[in-house]
């Protein structure tokens, strides 16, 4: 998730976020993936019902298959590119959502892990704390 959190940074995460309300776009989350035994810390770009695709680096979100789309613009990233290894068109479910990392070139991710489901969201990130720098950084 460089540059928002570095190796090493403490996270702060609302477990009870997702109760009552549902995630949204540009959300950094803590999920379990399908079939895996670790969790990830990522950022949520796909809701549920859209088709999103990634072409030619960019990210865009459709809600209808005949649709030109919108090109997902993302001011938090340095290099917005994002490769098109692992699944780079999709129609989400219902309770899925497809979450990416920021550091596109090495992330492990919702290309290759496949979407997140609702349920496997553990939490939403709120806060970020640096040791190397003694920083509080809120999300």
């Amino acid at each position: 998730m460089e540059p928002t959190i570095q190796s090493g940074d403490y996270i702060f995460i609302n477990k009870l976020e997702y109760a009552w309300k549902e995630p949204k776009r540009g959300d950094i989350i803590v999920a379990k993936p399908r079939e895996k035994e670790f969790k990830v810390i990522k950022r949520i770009l796909g809701l549920p019902g859209e088709r999103f695709a990634i072409e030619d680096g960019e990210i865009i979100i459709r809600e209808e298959r005949l649709d030109v789309g919108v090109i997902l613009e993302e001011v938090y990233l340095e290099d917005s590119f994002t490769s098109s290894q692992g699944i780079t068109l999709i129609k989400l479910d219902p309770q899925e959502y497809f979450a990416l990392g920021d550091n596109r070139k090495v992330s492990t991710d919702s290309r290759e892990l496949g979407p997140i489901d609702k349920w496997q969201i553990k939490g939403k990130v709120f806060g970020v704390f640096s040791l190397k720098h003694f920083k509080y950084k809120g999300l």
